[in-house]
Formats: structure tokens, sequence, C-alpha cells
């Protein structure tokens, strides 16, 4: 997988995904899209348990893409 393809492509990007995110990845071939998904998955297993709740953690990457969209260089 290419890095400059997928390294600013991750599972916060598609929380709430911009036409830009969605372009990105459909620009993926199956091969990096399937390596960017076993990324976001061996990354949300190494990151261990948590007490918070589903609905807490979708709001949060939710934030974290309308913040990241106020940038002015923001992918």
């Amino acid at each position: 997988m290419s890095k400059t393809k997928t390294g600013d492509l991750s599972a916060d990007a598609f929380a709430e995904p911009s036409a830009r995110d969605i372009a990105a990845f459909e620009r993926l071939s199956e091969v990096e899209r399937a390596a960017l998904i076993k990324r976001e998955v061996e990354r949300g297993m190494a990151s261990g348990l948590t007490e918070t709740t589903s609905d807490r953690i979708w709001a949060e990457a939710k934030r974290r893409v309308a913040a990241k969209a106020k940038k002015p260089n923001a992918v």
C-alpha cells in the first residue's frame, strides 16, 4: 500500500466522509482498500478495551473530522 495514496485516509475520515474523502477512497485499488481497512482494524485492536460507549466514540470521531475540515489545508 502506498502511504502517499492512503496515508491521509483513516477510519476517522469515514465517520462523516466528505466528497473528497469518498473520492480518495474510490481511487484506491482493491488491494489498497483492503490494506487500509486492515491497518485501521489493527490500530483499533491494538488500542485495547475502553469503557467509552460506541455512541461517544462515534461522536468524538465526527468532532475530529469536523475540526480537521475547518483547517485551511485539511484533507
